[in-house]
């Protein structure tokens, strides 16, 4: 995590190790991050290169913040969704959870819809 200075320069304050790179951070009003994990890399790519004939596995990961000192804190780092078989949320590059209702709103840049997933009663 990085504070953004007066001179408009970055100034990192923590890290957070999530265990596979994430894509397009948002924060849900309980104050948890969610990102768009990707747990097979290799694949990305290659979707990326074909986005209408390959898909990749995707996960949403939940960043709740645990603890806080010396201007670092503690975080808990859980998966909140994973389609590993990449049939339902293809290539998800983006994730926002809407804390009222559950419901998490996925997209990518290689697809031309939503996937909404409503949580279950």
């Amino acid at each position: 995590m990085h504070s953004l200075q007066k001179d408009g320069t970055l100034l990192k304050v923590d890290e957070i190790l999530v265990g596979m790179g994430v894509d397009n951070l948002s924060i849900d009003s309980n104050g948890d991050i969610f990102g768009a994990g990707f747990p097979k890399p290799l694949q990305l790519i290659q979707a990326l290169k074909d986005p209408q004939n390959e898909n990749c596995p995707s996960t949403v990961l939940r960043i709740r913040r645990l603890a806080e000192g010396q201007g670092k804190g503690t975080y808990e780092v859980t998966k909140a969704l994973e389609d590993i078989e990449a049939k339902v949320l293809p290539c998800s590059t983006i994730a926002v959870h809407d804390a009222k209702t559950g419901k998490f709103f996925l997209g990518s840049v290689t697809s031309p819809f939503i996937t909404v997933c409503e949580k279950n009663p």
